[in-house]
């Protein structure tokens, strides 16, 4: 999967997500916002909605990578 793809993915699952919903159209707390993409970012880390297995995309995409070594579980997780 490329990135672009997964951001497609990303994005059109968003809308259906209640966390997201709730910081639209102009997040309010300050470790949230929103990339001029319409991505949702925490922390300026791409928020991932729980849907559609895209989390575990994130994860293989990350682990599964041709150019990935596994270096071990806190590698991958600081990568993801």
């Amino acid at each position: 999967m490329d990135v672009e793809k997964l951001h497609n993915s990303i994005h059109s699952s968003l809308s259906l997500n209640p966390i997201f919903a709730a910081h639209l159209p102009n997040p309010t707390a300050p470790n949230w916002t929103l990339d001029e993409s319409g991505l949702l970012r925490q922390y300026d880390r791409i928020y991932i909605p729980d849907a559609n297995d895209l989390r575990l995309k994130v994860l293989q995409y990350k682990h599964d990578h041709i150019l990935s070594r596994h270096f071990g579980q806190k590698k991958t997780i600081f990568l993801v």
